[in-house]
């Protein structure tokens, strides 16, 4: 588990190092996370949701990182880099997770366990809301001139929903495995 928080700590300051690096610290690039990060700040580490939500956390930005690094050269050299570094840990963390997760179901009780695919697709819909989708203050980054109709437009766009379900399907077909089957959260 300290292998885990090591290299998750190396994670974060790599990317927060490339995100200053390029000029975009103090831009809003995530969608909203306050709810989420005090929900995340309450779950107990030996606690099943905190695993669950972990796990998605890693499942679905692995599936996210997969899929930009099959672009090839169409990124940029840099980011493709920080993308494969990361990808290259994330199968171990991924496998961490689940298994976890897998440990700490058994000791639910039937409300908790019952309860725990609601939580789970709850959390992972504010997850979703905030890292797959673009906000109006990241798009005008890149200079559009109506950075919210462009990330609302974003958000209703038929292809980026099915891009958002795609990154999601590994961890609920994982989930549904381990017997916890949230709906798909790709709003």
């Amino acid at each position: 588990m300290l292998q885990e928080v090591r290299e998750e700590a190396g994670h974060g300051l790599m990317f927060l190092d490339a995100i200053e690096r390029a000029g975009l610290g103090g831009i809003d690039l995530l969608g909203p996370t306050r709810f989420l990060t005090w929900t995340a700040l309450r779950l107990r580490p030996d606690g099943a949701a905190f695993w669950a939500m972990t796990f998605v956390g890693e499942a679905v930005t692995d599936a996210l990182a997969t899929r930009a690094l099959r672009q090839g050269e169409a990124i940029c050299p840099v980011a493709r880099q920080i993308l494969w570094l990361h990808h290259r840990d994330e199968a171990r963390h991924i496998a961490a997770a689940r298994r976890f997760l897998a440990e700490r179901l058994p000791a639910m009780g039937p409300a908790a366990r019952a309860a725990l695919p609601l939580v789970v697709r709850g959390l992972m819909r504010l997850f979703l809301n905030a890292t797959l989708y673009p906000t109006p203050a990241s798009l005008a980054t890149l200079g559009l001139p109506d950075s919210a109709r462009a990330a609302a437009a974003a958000r209703a766009c038929p292809q980026r929903r099915a891009f958002v379900a795609a990154c999601v399907r590994p961890a609920l077909s994982t989930l549904a495995d381990l017997g916890l089957t949230p709906t798909p959260a790709t709003a």
